[in-house]
């Protein structure tokens, strides 16, 4: 190649290239971030309008939930939990008789429910009762009514040789994860 068009070459084709493709080519590559990123702020903008929606709907539906709020949380707070739950089953016991039911265990734990990893680390309670089949079923009732926070994780009955009174009765197992707002 001879030097005139070798000059051509890079004076006229790939110099004018070179300083005038660069800078076009790094404006395509802003143009097409900026594009980008306009679309996923576009998509998060829009994600963040769906949640505010969903946030205004449930706030709705739990506007009659208001005036409970309280009561809610004092009954999930981590707060003396040992203490409430001990006294609400102390008051569905001693609506009978010490030869109807008896407690015999109650035993407080912290731990991960056995149940699933949904509750994670908390407090747990098993309790064992020897009664008859009746006073069990109404205490239980009164104990879980009174805290709505306890998941039954596992409940074993079996026939008892010796309990309360005179009639025949069971060896029960109760355990308990107690639910809290943390």
């Amino acid at each position: 190649m001879n030097r005139y068009l070798q000059s051509m070459l890079v004076f006229d084709v790939a110099l004018p290239a070179l300083l005038l493709g660069s800078p076009g080519a790094i404006l395509l590559a802003v143009f097409l971030s900026f594009h980008a990123t306009v679309a996923t702020r576009t998509a998060e903008y829009q994600e963040h309008k769906d949640r505010e929606r969903q946030v205004a709907a449930l706030k709705l539906q739990m506007k009659d939930l208001e005036p409970k709020m309280p009561l809610l949380k004092s009954m999930l707070s981590a707060t003396d939990v040992d203490a409430r739950l001990d006294k609400a089953i102390l008051a569905g016991a001693e609506k009978f008789s010490a030869d109807e039911i008896e407690r015999t265990l109650c035993d407080f734990q912290s731990g991960p429910s056995s149940i699933g990893g949904t509750y994670g680390e908390g407090r747990r309670v098993q309790l064992k009762f020897v009664s008859r089949w009746e006073p069990l079923n109404v205490a239980a009732l009164a104990w879980e009514t009174a805290n709505p926070n306890l998941v039954l994780e596992t409940l074993s009955l079996a026939k008892s040789s010796s309990g309360p009174g005179l009639s025949p009765s069971l060896e029960s197992t109760f355990s308990y994860f107690i639910v809290t707002e943390n």
